[in-house]
């Protein structure tokens, strides 16, 4: 399944419906994913104690991570660590960074929820 196609974020929906997060966060993620063939990105909202992810446009997190198509592949199959990413400048980060860190147990949550899907995730 292509990242961001509308099948994969039906996916992405479906791997986080029932997952279940701090519910005294009220914050957005976006993703987006540089490439030759125009950025793909979607968001992950958390509100509620609950977790949603849809397409979405950069200007709807309140924090946005950006990687290339090369970086998102080595995060996507684990053989380079987000914080090694980060740390090297291959994840770059815009926004209110202190929301992230205050998500950071539930963006690791939802990180395993997705998991599966990343695993088997065309880029």
């Amino acid at each position: 399944m292509q990242v961001c196609s509308p099948q994969w974020l039906s996916a992405a929906a479906v791997a986080v419906a029932d997952l279940r997060v701090d519910d005294q966060i009220d914050a957005a993620v976006c993703q987006v994913i540089d490439s030759e063939f125009g950025d793909r990105s979607f968001r992950i909202a958390l509100s509620n104690g609950t977790v949603t992810i849809a397409a979405g446009d950069p200007i709807d997190g309140d924090v946005v991570l950006r990687t290339s198509l090369d970086t998102a592949r080595m995060l996507a199959s684990g053989t380079q660590p987000a914080q090694q990413a980060v740390l090297a400048g291959d994840v770059r980060i815009s926004g209110d960074v202190s929301r992230l860190v205050v998500m950071s147990d539930s963006m690791a949550a939802v990180a395993a929820a997705m998991a599966p899907l990343w695993a088997t995730t065309e880029f």
